[in-house]
């Protein structure tokens, strides 16, 4: 450990000083013009070496560089501790001003490979230079999701205290794979998955702590979410005599996600035994239990057995939502599993005045997905999976506690905890439900219904512009926060209505087609967004309709 020894001499200004760094010491009595000049060098010797110290255990820099000073950028206690709050200034800074910058990139592809060097460098650097390269080199190619003009998909409203649940999860570093790995990693995410089912009104079967029949769980995506639904369908299909994942069929409608498709592909459903049943204007774009039965019956009579029903609240490209009790009435009496889809539209039911008639049936459904990070203040990823057959979840995806000795300890041994690994596909799990609890904490239940309400005035509200307008007109029923609009003159004009407002960097929002038509889907409800964003919206659209349609 470097050290500096010094001695004031009286009025003779001359200073005796020791330097030693642990293995060599050096006696120097400094006097007259060369007192300042030699003395600054033995401190900034000193300094350094300090430095060296603090920045890094002296074991691990002298491990990774063993070159005398090649170590000292290495972030330390206090450098961690510096740039967090310059991290954080930035965040903020960047939050606030996000309005300001061009929504979308103007970067052509293998912009980043041609700015970065071929090969990982050899050596590391100081942070300061590392996050200059950041904002210079990696910043000009993100497409800003935070921005207020953002209205493509269905963008995460990532709330501030989210967002530090978040930081926390990776300081913490937890993996919470079982019980015993992190108690408080498992309880409370049993905690919030169980206050979220609470406030969505869901069965007691869907409680962890509940009849003990369910529970819920945090996964990533509503696409995970599906396959684990549709790996616990197959697995329960098969202690059944005569089962064959090869003549299994899976049905949902035509406005159905398509994660329903790489379900079926990453548990090997054959593709043509995808039902994908059509849907209309009139129907309210929602699946049709007469056709869905006719569908099952053909496929019994064809000698293929009928698994998995797939039904969606607030799809995608128009928030249709599907009728739960006929649909599942006819899948209980076929011996479907039942997985609703509410990454998007469930959300809204824990508003009473947009329950009514989302969740009604839910005593059929066996699985049921939410995307906290869609309309719940949470930041991607988080999304909230529920079952009622818990057994066949783990059934699909535990093994024996044989081929995980590494793993094994005596409350799970015991039955008495849940580990978390055996209800999703990885091993490894994050903190997720930090985020979670913190949004709950800082919001409550009334504000995020306050915010899932004024997204929906929003959208109300632009809806009644755009209608004002004969040169538009809203081609979907608008439900929750999605307005979906066209150009009359057709396909073509909107189009390039959508390619003029993207190219622009002011706006930017996605296409979809309904029934063959160009839809333009405006996703409205973000955190930030107020009714200046949307009227801003609502005038680039216009102008450039009236330059496209010249």
């Amino acid at each position: 450990m470097a050290q500096v020894f010094g001695v004031h001499c009286g009025a003779c200004q001359f200073i005796p000083i020791m330097v030693s760094d642990g293995t060599k010491t050096v006696l120097a009595t400094i006097g007259g013009v060369a007192l300042l000049r030699e003395a600054c060098k033995l401190l900034l010797m000193f300094l350094r070496a300090r430095q060296r110290q603090t920045q890094c255990p002296a074991s691990l820099r002298d491990r990774l560089y063993p070159e005398h000073g090649l170590g000292d950028h290495i972030m330390d206690v206090d450098g961690f501790r510096e740039a967090g709050r310059k991290m954080v200034e930035w965040i903020a800074d960047y939050r606030a001003s996000c309005h300001t910058r061009s929504v979308l990139p103007t970067v052509q592809p293998g912009f980043l490979s041609d700015r970065l060097p071929a090969f990982a460098p050899a050596v590391g650097a100081p942070w300061e230079t590392i996050f200059r390269d950041f904002e210079e080199q990696i910043l000009p190619g993100i497409t800003h999701w935070e921005s207020p003009h953002f209205f493509s998909y269905f963008k995460p409203h990532a709330s501030f205290p989210s967002v530090l649940g978040e930081f926390l999860c990776a300081g913490l570093n937890v993996i919470g794979f079982s019980w015993i790995a992190s108690p408080a990693c498992t309880e409370l995410e049993m905690v919030v998955c169980d206050w979220f089912a609470k406030m969505l009104r869901l069965p007691e079967d869907f409680l962890c702590r509940g009849n003990g029949l369910g529970g819920g769980v945090i996964q990533g995506t509503a696409g995970e979410s599906a396959i684990v639904a549709l790996l616990a369908a197959v697995a329960e299909q098969r202690q059944k005599p005569g089962f064959s994942i090869e003549k299994a069929v899976v049905y949902g409608s035509d406005q159905a996600h398509s994660i329903l498709d790489k379900a079926c592909l990453v548990v090997g459903i054959p593709s043509h035994h995808l039902r994908k049943i059509s849907t209309n204007f009139k129907q309210g774009y929602a699946l049709q239990p007469d056709a869905l039965e006719k569908a099952i019956v053909e496929d019994e009579a064809a000698g293929l057995q009928p698994l998995f029903l797939f039904v969606t609240v607030g799809t995608t490209s128009t928030t249709a939502s599907d009728v739960l009790p006929p649909l599942t009435a006819v899948a209980q009496k076929k011996g479907l599993w039942v997985h609703l889809d509410a990454a998007y539209g469930g959300a809204y039911a824990i508003c009473p005045e947009f329950r009514n008639g989302l969740f009604d049936g839910m005593e059929n459904v066996d699985s049921v997905v939410v995307n906290a990070h869609k309309k719940l203040m949470a930041n991607f990823d988080v999304s909230l999976l529920w079952t009622r057959r818990r057994r066949a979840l783990l059934q699909a995806l535990s093994l024996e506690a044989e081929k995980n000795e590494y793993l094994r300890n005596a409350n799970s041994d015991k039955g008495i905890v849940i580990d978390y690994k055996d209800w999703q596909l990885p091993l490894g799990r994050r903190f997720r439900s930090l985020k979670l609890w913190f949004v709950l904490r800082s919001f409550g239940a009334e504000g995020l219904r306050e915010h899932i309400r004024n997204g929906v005035r929003l959208a109300a509200t632009f809806s009644s512009w755009v209608k004002e307008d004969d040169r538009f007109e809203v081609c979907c029923p608008s439900q929750f926060a999605l307005v979906c609009i066209r150009l009359r003159a057709g396909d073509e004009a909107s189009e390039r209505l959508k390619d003029a407002c993207n190219n622009s960097g002011k706006i930017h929002f996605v296409s979809t087609k309904v029934e063959g038509q160009t839809v333009l889907r405006i996703a409205i409800g973000g955190l930030e967004m107020s009714e200046r964003d949307i009227a801003f919206a609502w005038k680039v659209l216009q102008e450039e309709a009236t330059r496209v349609l010249v």
